[in-house]
C-alpha cells in the first residue's frame, strides 16, 4: 500500500466516524426531543385536569361522590349565607340522577346536583375525547381519576351513576372511568 492509498483509506475511515457520529447525534437529538415532548404533554395534561377539577360544580360533585351527608355549597348565588349550602346526602344524589320522565319534577337542589355531575361529565368527556384522539394516555388521566373512577363504577351509588352516563350520553365518560377502574391499584 503506497503513501497515497493510506491517505485515501484515512480518510475514508474519517468520514465512517464522522458519519456514525452524526446518526449518534441525530439519535440523541430525537430522544431528547421526545423527552421534552412528553414533558409538555404531562404539563398540559395536568393543567387541563386542574382546570377540571378547580370548577366548584366539580368540586361539590366529588364531594357528594365520596361524601353520604355533606354541606353542599349548591347556590353560592343566594343573597341569604344560610340558604347557599344543602345537606346532601347519597339518597339525595340517587333521587336527584333519576332518569327524568314526563310526570318527573326535581327539586331546586335536585336540579343543582345534576347540574353539578353534568359538569364533572362534561370534564371527563373532555379527558376521554383526548385519549381518543391520542393527545393524552389513559395512564395520563388516571393519576387524578383512579380514585374517583373507583367510587363512580363500584360505589354505593354506582347503579345510578352509571344509568346517569348512559341515559343522558355520557358514553365516553364512562368508557374512560371504566378503563382507569380495570387498570386500578386500588382495586
Amino acid at each position: 500500500m503506497n503513501i497515497t492509498e493510506t491517505i485515501d483509506l484515512i480518510r475514508l475511515v474519517g468520514e465512517y466516524i464522522t458519519l456514525i457520529g452524526a446518526v449518534f447525534a441525530l439519535v440523541f437529538s430525537y430522544r431528547q426531543y421526545q423527552d421534552a415532548q412528553q414533558w409538555k404533554r404531562t404539563e398540559w395534561v395536568a393543567q387541563e385536569i386542574k382546570a377540571i377539577f378547580a370548577d366548584p360544580m366539580v368540586e361539590n360533585t366529588l364531594k357528594m361522590i365520596d361524601w353520604d351527608g355533606r354541606e353542599i355549597l349548591l347556590f353560592p348565588n343566594n343573597p341569604i349565607p344560610s340558604k347557599q349550602y344543602v345537606l346532601v346526602s347519597h339518597e339525595d344524589v340517587k333521587k336527584a340522577l333519576r332518569i327524568h320522565t314526563s310526570e318527573s319534577t326535581f327539586t331546586r337542589a335536585e336540579a343543582a346536583i345534576r347540574d353539578s355531575f353534568d359538569r364533572f361529565f362534561e370534564g371527563v368527556e373532555r379527558l376521554d375525547h383526548y385519549v381518543k384522539n391520542e393527545l393524552i394516555t389513559v395512564n395520563d388521566a388516571q393519576l387524578f381519576l383512579e380514585y374517583w373512577s373507583e367510587k363512580i363504577i363500584k360505589g354505593d351509588m354506582s347503579s345510578e351513576i352509571v344509568l346517569y352516563m348512559e341515559k343522558y350520553g355520557y358514553m365516553g365518560s364512562k368508557r374512560l372511568l371504566d378503563q382507569i377502574y380495570s387498570h386500578s391499584s386500588l382495586r
